[in-house]
């Protein structure tokens, strides 16, 4: 009489190769979503750049909101209405909802990873900022001495930048 079946050590075998495909996969989810939120971040920072730049030729003037503490939106606001907010009542853009960090959907303030508007060459220039997920730290860099200081932009872990044109 022949027995069929598999032994226990091939059947743990075959669960511990399961569980090693099942990790790798998790990690490489992972670090697909951070790149995806990372390239909608960039393209915020650029959008924003474009708006604020149509808002100058439009109305003469920059936005003028300044820093303070995280809005829920992403952005690091002490001003009100928030930048996009802004563009969208001077008929810049028409959807503000959609210029924010993607991680920060629903107005949490946890997770957010922080976009930063910057006056530069006392006003002259703007910067939009943005802390990316998959980049690390970058120190401030030296064509942006003029707008923001080296404690923000560590502070706020600061890795990505668009200058504009405000005049």
């Amino acid at each position: 009489m022949s027995k069929k079946g598999f032994t226990i050590v091939e059947l743990l075998i075959v669960i511990v190769v399961i569980a090693i495909l099942a990790s790798i996969s998790v990690v490489a989810y992972n670090g697909i979503q951070q790149r995806a939120r990372d390239a909608q971040r960039k393209q915020v920072v650029a959008d924003l750049a474009k708006a604020l730049q149509l808002h100058v030729a439009d109305q003469g003037n920059a936005v003028n909101v300044g820093g303070g503490g995280n809005d829920g939106t992403g952005w690091v606001n002490s001003g009100s209405p928030w930048i996009p907010t802004s563009l969208q009542n001077a008929g810049v853009i028409s959807n503000a909802s959609g210029l924010r960090d993607p991680r920060c959907l629903t107005n949490e303030l946890s997770g957010c990873s922080g976009l930063i508007k910057f006056r530069c060459d006392s006003g002259t220039t703007f910067a939009i900022a943005a802390r990316l997920e998959t980049a690390g730290a970058m120190p401030l860099p030296s064509d942006l001495s003029s707008c923001a200081n080296t404690n923000w932009w560590s502070g706020f872990s600061l890795n990505y930048y668009v200058k504009g044109s405000a005049v």
